[in-house]
């Protein structure tokens, strides 16, 4: 990791804790967080292990866990090699802006570049802010619950090992309901 960005995600990850002390607006009640994690480059079990020691360290998440990793075919047109996919679940009293510039942060400093990247090809490291408690959200920088998890089996057959009765915000079903269905 280069230093400047070292210390760009030091800085993000110290501003929100000092923040978050301070009661400021990305404080909110304690809610249960799903983040999707996955890589098909550089080397994806560092990468992925990577990338869950810096969600782990970070002050945004408590009771972290983590689902087994799946090795699972590529989604999209772009032949590329398999992704290395899993989901963390936590608790976060952090704003849905806040721990997406979070994850952003996390991405970019293992050399995940959103501006040059092909949509659907191959990712270093993908973070994915899946679902936050019954949050609903939609612009044009957040879409909470991810839009896409419902119809991808790499997300929900994680997410199912660690919070099968987790109820989708809008469809109202559970995870585990979401997965049987994508088998039918």
């Amino acid at each position: 990791m280069s230093s400047d960005l070292a210390v760009d995600l030091f800085s993000v990850n110290q501003r929100f804790a000092n923040a978050s002390r301070e009661r400021s607006p990305i404080h909110m009640p304690k809610r249960p967080v799903y983040i999707g994690i996955g890589s098909n480059k550089n080397d994806p079990p560092a990468m992925v292990r990577r990338a869950l020691d810096e969600l782990k360290n970070s002050v945004a998440f408590q009771n972290f866990r983590v689902s087994q990793l799946i090795w699972t075919d590529p989604v999209g047109p772009i032949e590329q090699d398999a992704f290395l996919n899993g989901v963390v679940a936590a608790s976060t009293d952090w704003e849905p802006e806040c721990i997406l510039a979070l994850l952003h942060a996390i991405e970019s400093s293992m050399g995940r570049n959103r501006a040059v990247e092909q949509r659907w090809g191959p990712r270093a490291i993908d973070l994915d802010l899946l679902m936050l408690g019954d949050v609903v959200m939609s612009n044009s920088s957040i879409q909470i619950p991810h839009p896409e998890m419902e119809k991808r089996r790499f997300v929900l057959a994680p997410l199912a090992e660690l919070a099968p009765h987790a109820v989708h915000p809008v469809n109202k079903q559970s995870v585990a309901d979401m997965l049987e269905a994508l088998c039918d």
